[in-house]
């Protein structure tokens, strides 16, 4: 440690013993500093630094600075240039070496002098008085720069900017009056400073104004924008050296004029003003020469506000049913200024339209809805503007009585004594609620009647007289009243059936003829289409009715010497009317009727006729029947009986050998020849005479039934036999067969087949039963023949159901000379008897099948196969029956 410091302190003294700078280039505001490196060390002593890493400090101090040095340069330089300083000052330098952290001590200080120079550039003059005729000006002293200002030159213009006049070239004044100007002119001034080295430069030109006269009495304000609060006002400038102020009066406030504004600006805005007050203003200008009177006084008024909103509108009077009077206050506050006009606004929705517009405050409102509740608001205008709305009022007008309904019309057809009317609401119901309806009928006789007085909208009009017509109408009534009546409707009652027809008068023209007739009945609304006219021979059972539209009917074909019973009613599109009282007239005796065929029973060889005897001989007795017959030869009859005359019957009973009876309404004729032609017909007779014949029955004897024929068994099985008969071929036209079997515990037939068809198969037989058969053939015409003689066919034996493939698989994976066969068994056969199975086995290539396996086991191993060959099996059941007999089925598909 004592080593390093004494280094430290060597380097240190070293660093000290650099020489002081040299001042070279010395001019007035420059100087050059120039120094060396520290002296050499001696050869034994070696530095431990390089000069190269010295630096550099100079010090400049001047006698001003009382010896206080500043640092004007830093750095490894050998040298530096300084500006800036004074002329014709003492300056002194010293140099101060730093290396690193260390440094040395400064060394002594250098003392050189700046030379002196021409003084610095004075600065302009100012103005300290001036008249019309002379401005006085000073200045102060320039930096003389080390040599004594020995005097100033002072130059202007002479007021006419043609060039810079020498006005004076003074010792040393530092102010200086300049005479014989003209008044209220500009002079422009520049200064100079003059030493022993020189003139300064010229100092900044400055104008200065000789005195004039006051400025003139200006133009009032004028007034360029107004608010509620404020007024804007704008005046004249003359000069541009002129200055104004502004006064302001506020006349009720009554202070006179007061200073509102002072200064050079041609524009000033009042604020904070009263609303539609008037306030007076003037304006006076003044300049360095004095102050002009004040101009006229002119008047401004701030403009009005809005005006609050009026107050919510009443209704003034009665309210009417399409208008009412409404009135309202003026607003509390009118902006200050009268309100000009009132606007009234009136909606019964949610548009609100504008109906009246004035300066009154009150208005009527017409052309209203009655009953409709209106909402009404008012606002204001004002010179200010336009106010808010009021507060809404709601306004209900007074209803009246409804409008006329839309004409009322039938709700369906009307009946003879009713009618249901129906009507819509009315388009107006006049501003209230429709409380009830009347409706008024007028009626035949011209007269009106309330028929109805309610709240529905229909209404059934009674007690009517059918097919009359009535005349309606309808009008609707609210709380204030009844309205208008409807469109008249006018309908006719429905019709109604005709009253009973009376005066029944019979006209006799004959026992079977007569003519009934009768007086017209009331239509009731509809014409009478016809009349119903019912006879009866018993007042409890009339005969069916005949119709006519006269006024009469002629009955014909009328039983003779009966007692007729008679009524008609009448008819129109209403329906029936009530029959009449019943009429009754027996007409006269007479021969009897045409005696009325029934139905008659046709063989071949016979026919049973049946008649009715004629009731319309009454009291009178009958004498008898008579019967005739003519038969009419086909060309293949076997015996000619077209010679063969009419007969009566009893004439014919002695020569015939055929059953009759006169007194009987059935007769049988025999005797006829097969597939023969005949009529016949029937006369009755009484003690008044002969009847008329009956219509001759024509009529044709059916052919003799066919021979059955013979059965024979076309298909035999287990439980069904399949029979034919007649070779395959229907036997005869439209012929129908009978086929029988006897019931072997009854010993009955019974029947197992009706049709036309040649073949039929019996089913659910037994196996190996014996079945005895017959049948029979019928025909249209010729009726059921016998039956055959007995035909006996036995069933067979059932067979078992065919089986499946059977299915092979190998008898172990690495067996190749061994196959196991399974098959299903045979299921659902009709018999309980035990079942074998037969397998079949055959090669693929020659399929010569011989037996492998029997017995009753669905499974079996077949051994020593070769391998590679292709194998074929296949499987049958066998029946094994209870005596020992076999009984094969089909062999399943082979695999």
């Amino acid at each position: 440690m004592p080593e390093e410091e004494d280094d430290t302190q060597a380097i240190v003294d070293h660093l000290s013993s650099v020489q002081s700078p040299q001042v070279n280039e010395i001019t007035s505001r420059s100087a050059l500093f120039q120094w060396a490196v520290p002296s050499p060390l001696p050869p034994n002593e070696a530095l431990t630094f390089n000069t190269q890493d010295l630096h550099y400090e100079v010090l400049l101090s001047d006698p001003g600075k009382e010896n206080k040095y500043k640092s004007i340069f830093k750095g490894n330089s050998l040298s530096c240039m300084v500006q800036d300083l004074k002329p014709g000052q003492e300056y002194t330098v010293r140099l101060q070496v730093y290396l690193d952290q260390l440094h040395g001590a400064p060394t002594e200080p250098t003392v050189f002098n700046t030379p002196a120079c021409e003084p610095d550039v004075p600065k302009a003059p100012t103005l300290i008085a001036r008249t019309k005729n002379s401005l006085q000006l000073r200045w102060n002293a320039a930096a003389d720069n080390g040599a004594h200002i020995s005097n100033y030159i002072l130059e202007y213009d002479n007021g006419k900017y043609n060039g810079m006049i020498h006005l004076i070239n003074s010792q040393n004044w530092k102010q200086f009056t300049v005479n014989k100007l003209h008044p209220s002119t500009s002079y422009i001034f520049r200064l100079a400073a003059v030493n022993e080295y020189g003139r300064s430069g010229y100092s900044d030109m400055v104008k200065y104004n000789t005195a004039g006269n006051p400025p003139s009495v200006p133009a009032p304000p004028t007034l360029q924008h107004a608010t509620a609060s404020s007024l804007k006002l704008a005046w004249q400038r003359r000069s541009p050296s002129e200055g104004f102020t502004l006064q302001m009066n506020d006349l009720d406030q009554g202070y006179g004029y007061k200073n509102i504004y002072t200064g050079p600006d041609t524009v000033y805005e009042c604020v904070g003003l009263r609303r539609a007050t008037t306030f007076q203003f003037r304006v006076k200008a003044e300049n360095e020469n004095g102050v002009s009177p004040f101009s006229k006084e002119v008047v401004f008024k701030t403009l009005p506000s809005c005006p609050s909103r009026p107050t919510k509108p009443q209704v003034k009077g009665k309210i009417h049913a399409t208008g009412f009077k409404v009135k309202w206050d003026p607003p509390v506050d009118t902006g200050g200024a009268e309100i000009n006009l009132y606007h009234l606004e009136i909606s019964s929705g949610a548009i609100y339209e504008r109906i009246y517009s004035g300066k009154e405050s009150e208005a009527m409102i017409d052309r209203l809805s009655p009953g409709t509740t209106y909402q009404i608001r008012v606002l204001c205008e004002g010179p200010g503007g336009i106010s808010a709305f009021s507060d809404q009022s709601l306004v209900t007008t007074e209803p009246e009585v409804p409008g006329a309904p839309p004409r009322p019309h039938c709700n369906g057809a009307p009946t003879p004594y009713a009618a249901c009317l129906i009507w819509e609401k009315p388009d107006y119901n006049g501003g209230a609620p429709v409380l009830e309806y009347e409706m008024e009928v007028e009626m035949t006789n011209k007269s009106r009647n309330s028929c109805y007085r309610g709240k529905d909208q229909f209404c059934v009009v009674k007690d009517l007289r059918p097919g009359e017509m009535y005349t309606v109408q309808v009008r609707a009534i609210n709380r204030i009243g009844a309205g208008g009546w409807s469109e008249e409707y006018s309908f006719h009652a429905g019709a109604a059936p005709p009253n009973a027809p009376k005066d029944l008068n019979i006209i006799l023209k004959s026992p079977t003829h007569l003519t009934v007739i009768w007086d017209e009945p009331h239509c009731n609304g509809a014409p009478i289409s016809e009349y119903i006219l019912q006879s009866s021979t018993s007042a409890d059972h009339p005969s069916p009715p005949s119709t006519e539209e006269l006024l009469f009917q002629t009955l014909k074909n009328l039983a003779p010497f009966t007692n007729y019973h008679f009524r008609v009613c009448a008819v129109n599109s209403a329906g029936s009317s009530r029959y009449s009282a019943t009429f009754s007239q027996k007409t006269p005796a007479a021969p009897p009727n045409v005696p009325v065929l029934g139905q008659h029973k046709i063989t071949a060889r016979s026919i049973l006729i049946c008649w009715e005897t004629p009731h319309d001989v009454d009291d009178e007795e009958e004498d008898s029947d008579e019967d005739e017959e003519k038969a009419d030869q086909n060309d293949n009859s076997s015996e000619d009986m077209t010679d063969k005359p009419e007969a009566n019957l009893e004439e014919a009973s002695a020569n015939s050998a055929a059953a009759y009876s006169t007194n009987r309404n059935e007769m049988l004729i025999e005797e006829l020849h097969p597939e023969s032609s005949y009529k016949l017909r029937i006369q009755a007779v009484n003690e008044i005479g002969n009847g008329s014949f009956s219509p001759f029955i024509k009529f044709t004897t059916a052919p003799l039934p066919p021979k059955p024929p013979k059965l024979e068994c076309i298909q035999f099985g287990f439980a069904h036999l399949k029979l034919r008969w007649g070779e395959g071929k229907n036997l005869a036209d439209l012929a129908r067969y009978y086929v029988e079997v006897e019931n072997n515990r009854t010993g009955e037939y019974q029947n197992v087949y009706t049709g036309t068809r040649s073949t039929c198969k019996v089913m659910k037989l037994h196996e190996l039963t014996a079945y005895t058969f017959r049948i029979a053939v019928e025909t249209k015409h010729a009726g059921m023949g016998d039956y055959s003689e007995d035909f006996v066919f036995a069933t067979l034996a059932a067979t078992p159901n065919t089986i499946k493939a059977p299915r092979v698989s190998p008898q172990h994976p690495s067996s190749s000379t061994a196959l196991n066969g399974s098959w299903q068994t045979s299921r659902n056969n009709p018999f309980s008897d035990p079942i074998e199975y037969v397998l079949h086995m055959a090669k693929a290539k020659d399929q010569e099948f011989s037996e492998v396996y029997r017995g009753p086991g669905t499974r079996h191993t077949i051994q020593n196969l070769t391998f590679g060959q292709g194998y074929l099996f296949k499987v049958c059941p066998v029946r094994i029956r209870s005596n020992g007999e076999e009984i094969h089925g089909q062999f399943s598909p082979v695999l």
